[in-house]
């Protein structure tokens, strides 16, 4: 099955292929670029969106025929056999939790040391949880997506999941990395405000090799996000970006900043090395 995509021959035998499509609820595009036909980029472009597919299957909690949604409704009964890379996904989001002091919480209670894994693939809740992986997939699906990339022998593309989790790998055209617009809901810089003046431009940032990820909320004003740590919702904050490495770390570091406060900021800072941090 081909997407939606455009396939551009340079005169240096180089094409750049471009994909898009809907999944995890939200639009995801692909750039490729390298020495492949039309045809082979189309291949990686199916492969792509299998692998996506499949991660969104087992993890969606908004699915009712996921992986995830029938651990959340059995778990507190009695333990749940689970599919590998989900038992995988939860182990990671443990460990993340671990590592972020708590900030970093898929229960959205604070009840992490409720969810239980077991040496032999199962899942059991000693209370009740409801699960919610999504501030977590798209960055686990990224690293699946840099593998597969990186199998097929693409060494430069560029995937956006919906604006806020972006992997960079390589370069394009003898640049340095990629560079990436940040939304933020300011005026397109084409464009004049209203009265007269130069809008304000919007924020980029140049990507080699790196991810992007962007956590919180549309306004600051909406409230979605809970700290684990107090059970009360962030107020008063847009959003954070978090330039990383891989983007399972983004995602967790993202959350984690986007709930912390000064001190657990620079805590968290020291702690990973991090050396971008972006608000929004």
């Amino acid at each position: 099955m081909n997407f939606p995509h455009i396939y551009k021959e340079g005169t240096d035998g180089r094409g750049l292929y471009y994909m898009w499509f809907t999944a995890m609820h939200t639009r995801i595009d692909v750039m490729m670029a390298g020495e492949f036909s039309e045809e082979s980029f189309n291949s990686v472009g199916n492969e792509l969106r299998s692998a996506i597919s499949y991660i969104e299957h087992i993890g969606s909690c908004f699915d009712p025929e996921s992986e995830l949604s029938r651990v959340n409704r059995e778990a507190t009964k009695h333990p749940v056999n689970v599919d590998e890379e989900l038992l995988l996904i939860l182990r990671l989001c443990k460990e993340y939790h671990r590592l972020t002091n708590g900030l970093f919480d898929i229960t959205q209670a604070g009840k992490m040391e409720d969810l239980m894994l077991t040496n032999d693939g199962k899942v059991g809740f000693s209370s009740p949880l409801n699960l919610n992986l999504s501030g977590f997939l798209k960055g686990y699906a990224l690293e699946n997506i840099r593998s597969i990339l990186s199998e097929r022998g693409i060494n430069d593309a560029l995937v956006n999941m919906g604006n806020s989790s972006i992997m960079a790998i390589g370069s394009y055209k003898g640049t340095y990395g990629w560079e990436v617009a940040i939304d933020d809901h300011a005026p397109d810089t084409q464009q004049s405000s209203s009265n007269g003046q130069h809008p304000t431009p919007r924020k980029t940032v140049t990507l080699y090799d790196e991810c992007l990820t962007i956590s919180g909320n549309s306004s600051g004003e909406r409230q979605h996000i809970i700290n684990p740590l107090t059970d009360e919702y962030v107020v008063g904050k847009r959003a954070v970006g978090v330039v990383t490495k891989s983007g399972i770390e983004g995602e967790a570091l993202s959350t984690a900043l986007f709930i912390a406060d000064a001190n657990q900021r620079e805590a968290l800072k020291e702690q990973f090395g991090i050396k971008i941090i972006i608000d929004l």
